[in-house]
């Protein structure tokens, strides 16, 4: 089975797509998690007070 090359970059398209797609998600996630870590070691600090 041949697959021609117009259907590769199609295919690779989709993969850079759906890989930038993830990439967006995961910094969205890596941000959520550092606002919650500063805002717990803010609510840590006020607690030590």
């Amino acid at each position: 089975m041949e697959i021609c090359s117009r259907e590769v970059r199609a295919l690779s398209n989709e993969v850079k797509a759906i890989e930038a797609d993830q990439q967006e998600k995961f910094d969205q996630v890596v941000q959520q998690m550092e606002v919650a870590v500063t805002e717990e070691a803010l609510s840590l600090k006020q607690i030590e007070k």
